[in-house]
This record gives structure tokens, C-alpha cells and sequence, in this order.
């Protein structure tokens, strides 16, 4: 028991340091999230990318998509030109590719606007993806994190099926 309270401390400080330090990690990288739903019939995506000059915050057009998007859909980025960005990046997550291999999403643009082709084979989930605005001539930078909702669109299997093919005979 002397030994448990000996280690104890010790080890609540490693665990709180290892706490602290992914926490911002986690919290600031692209990432898929599992599939909340979306509603047909499916369509492209534009998000307008602005500034919030009076907090000091980016703005998108919308948080997520309610229309699905699927592959051979766009998602499209422009700019708001009533906004003082300098430049804008958006990243998705690269563990699954999700738009085609032209796509130029996760370098920096300067341009006003860019679209991204969806894949066939895109897995369905929550994208989480990052953009980044600069101001002020490219001194500061903000970043935002909102989301694209991508249905896969193979066919379904029908469950109640596969179930009664499984089922034992009398």
C-alpha cells in the first residue's frame, strides 16, 4: 500500500501533463466524425469563407451541409469580397481521400474561389475540416473548423434478407 501512494502522484502528474498536452492537438487537426445524416436528393456544396471584423473571427456561409453530397458533387470554396482576407486555406483530412487527386484544397490560395470534385469511393462520415483566414496583409492569422456531411453512395444491402437466409431450418 506505501508503494501505491508512493507511485500515485507521480502518476497523476504524468497523466495530466499527457492530458494537457493532446487535448489542442486533437482539438485543432481535420478529422472524421461519424455520419449524422443528411437529406436528399443530394447536391454540390458552397461554402462563401468571411471575417467577423467586430470579434476577430472567421465565417462560413454554413456550418454543414443538409443536402448530401456524393461522389462526382462539388464542394466549393469563395471568398466574401466585402472582407479584408489577405489569404485562405482549407484542409480536410487526409486519411481518406475524399475528392480527387486534381483538388487543390490544403495549399494556400490567394484566389477568390476553388472546388473540389468528391471521389466514388469517399467514405461516409462528418468531415471536420480547418480554414484559415489572414488579415492584415497576411500578419494574422484565424482559424475555424465547421464541416461537410458526405454520403457514400453504393447500394444498401438489404438487412432482413441476409437475416432470414441466416436463420436456422425447422
Amino acid at each position: 500500500m506505501r508503494r501505491v501512494r508512493e507511485i500515485l502522484p507521480g502518476f497523476a502528474a504524468a497523466l495530466s501533463l499527457v492530458l494537457a498536452f493532446s487535448t489542442p492537438a486533437r482539438g485543432s487537426t481535420p478529422k472524421e466524425d461519424p455520419f449524422s445524416g443528411c437529406s436528399s436528393p443530394a447536391g454540390n456544396f458552397a461554402v462563401t469563407i468571411g471575417f467577423d471584423a467586430t470579434n476577430n473571427v472567421p465565417t462560413v456561409s454554413a456550418s454543414k451541409n443538409t443536402s448530401c453530397v456524393i461522389k462526382g458533387n462539388t464542394v466549393a470554396f469563395r471568398t466574401d469580397s466585402s472582407a479584408n482576407i489577405t489569404s485562405w486555406d482549407v484542409k480536410f483530412p487526409t486519411t481518406t481521400p475524399i475528392f480527387t487527386g486534381t483538388c487543390g484544397f490544403g495549399s494556400l490560395n490567394t484566389g477568390s474561389s476553388q472546388a473540389c470534385t468528391v471521389v466514388s469511393n469517399a467514405g461516409q462520415g462528418d468531415y471536420v475540416y480547418v480554414v484559415d483566414v489572414w488579415i492584415n496583409g497576411g500578419s494574422t492569422k484565424y482559424t475555424l473548423y465547421p464541416k461537410v456531411i458526405i454520403r457514400d453512395s453504393g447500394k444498401r444491402k438489404r438487412r432482413h434478407a441476409a437475416d432470414a437466409s441466416a436463420a436456422p431450418k425447422p
